[in-house]
C-alpha cells in the first residue's frame, strides 16, 4: 500500500503591474478554516492529549498541529505581507491500495509585477506579494480572482474516520508517530511548501501518441525555470520545445534542479543526485500531481518533498532550498551557541559568557539579530560585539548585528553579575532575513553553576582552520589544569564522527557537504567545574566541472559549448576553456560558461577542456569531444521496389546462365 501526497493546483491567468518597497521579517499566516461545525478542524470528537499536543478534541488537536507546522514555516522563510491560507478536511478519494494524504497549491499565478525575476514568468501569489511588498490580489478584478486566499490546503478526513484500514493521523508535535500512523505536521509542511511555490504549471499531455509539455498561458512558472535535463542539449527546459520538455519530464534520474541553494543542499545526499544537482521526480510514465513537482524518490536519506510519505520530518528539508532559489531569500543556516570560558561562576563578582553565532551556509545572512533572555537576579554589565550594536535591556537584551558573511563566525562577550547561589539559565535566540536550512539550532540555553571555590579552570580548543571535504582533521585541546578531563561536542555543520571525544586530542573526517564545523571542548576539574572553548573548521567542497556531452556535428557549423551543468556548493567564480586536440578553431568567449566556435571545413576530432574555479580558489576540470565530420553520402534511387526488381532480375539472369 502506498501513501501519497496529492497536489492540488488551481490556476488563473492574471496580469499585474504594481510597485512597492520590500521589508523582510518572519513570514506570517492568516488562516481561515472552511470546515463546518463538528467537521474537520472543528471536529468535537473527544481526543487524548498526545506528543505535546494538549488538545482534548480531534478538531482542537488538528488546529494545534497545523499551527505548529505554520510556526516552523514562519521561522524558515521571511516575508512582509501576511499569507492568506484556507484549510479544511475532506474526502480525497483514497483507495484500498493508495492513500492521498493531502493536497495544496496556489489559488492563482501572477506575473509582470515589480521585483519579479522576469516579466514573463508566473509566480504563486504568496511569493509575488513578498517581492512586491504588498497584497497584489487586492488589485485583481472579480473575474480574475475567484478566491480571497493565496493558497488552499486540504487533508484527508477518511484516515481518521475509517480506522478499519489500520491507519490514522498522528497529531503529536514530537514527530514520533506509531508505524500505523501518519504524522500530520509532516504532511502539513509538505503541502504548504507546495502552496508557497514548490509547484510546476507545465501541462503534460499525449495526443496521437505524441507527448508534449506546454507552458501555462504561454508563460513558464518560476519553479520550472530551475529544471534542466542532465547532459541535455538544450540543457534548460526554458530552451526546449514542447516535445523536448515532455521527454525531460519523463527522463527518470535525469530531470534535475539547477538552483544554487539546491546545489549546496545536494552535497548532503548519498543517492538521488547527479554530480551536485538534485534529481526531481520524473517517472517514465508521467504521474499527474506528482511528476516534476517533487524531489526524486531515490534520495538517501529521505526528504520531506518526495512524492511518497516516508516518515516524520519537522523541517522543510530540500523544500527550503527550492523556495530560496525561486525568490524567498538567501539560503543558509544560522546557529547560536554559548559557553562559559572560565568556571566556576563566582557567587559574587563578575563573570563572562561567550556567545558564538555561526553562518553555516554559503550565502550571507543579512539583518542578523540576537535576543538574550537573562535569568532573574542577574545584571548585564556589558554585551560587547565586534560588529553591530547591543542594548542592555532587562530581562531581554537584543543586538542588531548587520550581515554575517557566509562560512563565518561572530563572537560576542557578555559580562554579568548575579546575586544568586543557585544555578541560573540563560537563553539565546538568533534570527536573520534568510531561508533557514535548520530552524532547530537557532536557540540555545546555558546554565551558570555558582560556587565559592577559589580554584578556576579554563579550556583551550585550539586554532580555527579550514579543510576540504573528505579530509582528516586533528583537534588538539588543553587546559590550565593538568588533571582535567575533556569532552568534545559538535555544535554546527554536517555531523561528523568524532574519534576519542573524551581525549584532549581528537580527530574526524570532514563530511561531503561544506559548512562551518564548530566544536566545543569542555574541560572539567576534580571539583566538577567545567569551562569551555570553541574551535571552527571551515569545510569547502571542490567544484565539479561538467563540459557537456560529446557531440557529432557537421563541417562549417556554429556550435556552443555548455558548462552550465558544472556545480559547486557555493559558487563558481570563473570558467576557462582550452582546446587540447583537433584542428585549431577560434574559441569565442572562452572565459564564459558557454563559449562558441565554428567547426573546421575538414573532418576533425576536437577536444576542449573546461576548468572551473570556486569562491575558495579550488579548481576542477572536465573535457568534451566534438567530432566534426562531413555528412554521410546520400544515394538516390527510384525506390525500394525498383531496387528489388533489379536484384531479382540479376539473380534470374545468373540462374539462367548457370543452367547452360
Amino acid at each position: 500500500m502506498k501513501f501519497s501526497y496529492g497536489l492540488a493546483c488551481l490556476l488563473c491567468n492574471v496580469f499585474l503591474a504594481f510597485s512597492s518597497d520590500v521589508i523582510y521579517a518572519s513570514a506570517t499566516f492568516e488562516v481561515t478554516l472552511l470546515d463546518e461545525n463538528n467537521v474537520g478542524f472543528n471536529d468535537s470528537t473527544p481526543a487524548t492529549p498526545v506528543g505535546g499536543n494538549s488538545g482534548t478534541t480531534r478538531g482542537e488537536q488538528r488546529q494545534i498541529a497545523l499551527n505548529y507546522a505554520l510556526n516552523i514555516i514562519s521561522q524558515t522563510i521571511t516575508g512582509s505581507v501576511p499569507i492568506q491560507l484556507s484549510v479544511q478536511f475532506g474526502d480525497l478519494d483514497s483507495t484500498a491500495d493508495f492513500f492521498f494524504l493531502g493536497g495544496a497549491g496556489p489559488t492563482v499565478f501572477l506575473r509582470d509585477f515589480p521585483n519579479a525575476k522576469d516579466p514573463n514568468i508566473w509566480y504563486p501569489p504568496a511569493l509575488a506579494n513578498q517581492l512586491a511588498g504588498e497584497d497584489l490580489t487586492n488589485k485583481l478584478t472579480e473575474e480574475e480572482l475567484t478566491t480571497d486566499f493565496d493558497l488552499d490546503a486540504e487533508f484527508d478526513t477518511g484516515i481518521d474516520d475509517n480506522l478499519n484500514d489500520g491507519v490514522s493521523w498522528y497529531y503529536g508535535l514530537d514527530g514520533l508517530p506509531a508505524d500505523d500512523q501518519f504524522d500530520f505536521v509532516t504532511v502539513a509542511l509538505h503541502e504548504l511548501t507546495h502552496g508557497l511555490g514548490f509547484i510546476s504549471t507545465l501541462q503534460y499531455s499525449i495526443t496521437n501518441n505524441v507527448a508534449t509539455a506546454n507552458l501555462y498561458g504561454d508563460y513558464i512558472d518560476i519553479f520550472s525555470t530551475f529544471f534542466q535535463r542532465h547532459l541535455g542539449n538544450p540543457l534548460a527546459l526554458l530552451d526546449m520545445n514542447s516535445t523536448q520538455r515532455a521527454s525531460a519530464l519523463t527522463s527518470t534520474g535525469n530531470l534535475q534542479w539547477r538552483g544554487g541553494a539546491g546545489k549546496f543542499a545536494s552535497f548532503g545526499f548519498e543517492t538521488g543526485v547527479n554530480a551536485g544537482h538534485l534529481q526531481l521526480y520524473a517517472p517514465a510514465v508521467y504521474e499527474d500531481g506528482s511528476s516534476a513537482g517533487h524531489i526524486s524518490d531515490t534520495l538517501t536519506p529521505n526528504d520531506l518533498m518526495e512524492p511518497i510519505y516516508t516518515g516524520a520530518q519537522h523541517d522543510l528539508g530540500l523544500g527550503a532550498a527550492a523556495l530560496a532559489d525561486i525568490g524567498w531569500g538567501n539560503y543558509t543556516d544560522v546557529v547560536v551557541a554559548a559557553i562559559l570560558p572560565i568556571a566556576p561562576v563566582p557567587s559574587n563578582g563578575d563573570y563572562l559568557i561567550q556567545i558564538n553565532i555561526v553562518n553555516n551556509g554559503v550565502q550571507d545572512a543579512p539583518n542578523l539579530r540576537l535576543n538574550y533572555t537573562l535569568p532573574s537576579n542577574t545584571t548585564l554589565v556589558s554585551l560587547d560585539t565586534p560588529q553591530g550594536s547591543c542594548d542592555n535591556n532587562m530581562p531581554i537584551a537584543s543586538c542588531d548585528l548587520g550581515t554575517l558573511a557566509k562560512r563565518a563566525t561572530l563572537s560576542l562577550t557578555a559580562t554579568l553579575n548575579s546575586n544568586s547561589i543557585t544555578d541560573l539559565t540563560h537563553t539565546f535566540d538568533v534570527s536573520s532575513d534568510i531561508v533557514e536550512a535548520n530552524i532547530h539550532n537557532n536557540q540555545t540555553s546555558l546554565i551558570s553553576n555558582f560556587s565559592t571555590d577559589s580554584v578556576s579552570i579554563t579550556s583551550n580548543a585550539g586554532v580555527d582552520s579550514s579543510a576540504l571535504t573528505g579530509q582528516s582533521v586533528t583537534l588538539s585541546g588543553s587546559s590550565n589544569d593538568d588533571a582535567a578531563t575533556f569532552n568534545w561536542t559538535q555544535l554546527s555543520g554536517p555531523i561528523v564522527n568524532i574519534n576519542n571525544a573524551e581525549s584532549g586530542i581528537t580527530s574526524f573526517v570532514t563530511p561531503n557537504q561544506s559548512g562551518v564545523l564548530l566544536f566545543q571542548l569542555d574541560a572539567t576539574n576534580v571539583q566538577g567545574h567545567t569551562a569551555s572553548d570553541t574551535v571552527s573548521i571551515v569545510v569547502n567542497h571542490v567544484p565539479i566541472a561538467q563540459a557537456g556531452a560529446d557531440q557529432n556535428i557537421d563541417l562549417n557549423t556554429d556550435i556552443t559549448l555548455d558548462g552550465n551543468e558544472s556545480a559547486d556548493d557555493a559558487s563558481i567564480t570563473s570558467y576557462s576553456w582550452q582546446q587540447t586536440a583537433g584542428e585549431t578553431v577560434t574559441l569565442n568567449n572562452s572565459n564564459s560558461a558557454t563559449p562558441s566556435f565554428t567547426s573546421p571545413s575538414s573532418n576533425s576530432n576536437l577536444i576542449f577542456q573546461l576548468t572551473v574555479t570556486d569562491d575558495q580558489g579550488q579548481t576542477a576540470t572536465d573535457s568534451v569531444q566534438i567530432n566534426s565530420m562531413a555528412p554521410p553520402l546520400k544515394l538516390k534511387s527510384s525506390g525500394a521496389i525498383d531496387i528489388w526488381l533489379i536484384l531479382l532480375s540479376v539473380i534470374s539472369i545468373q540462374l539462367r546462365r548457370s543452367k547452360k
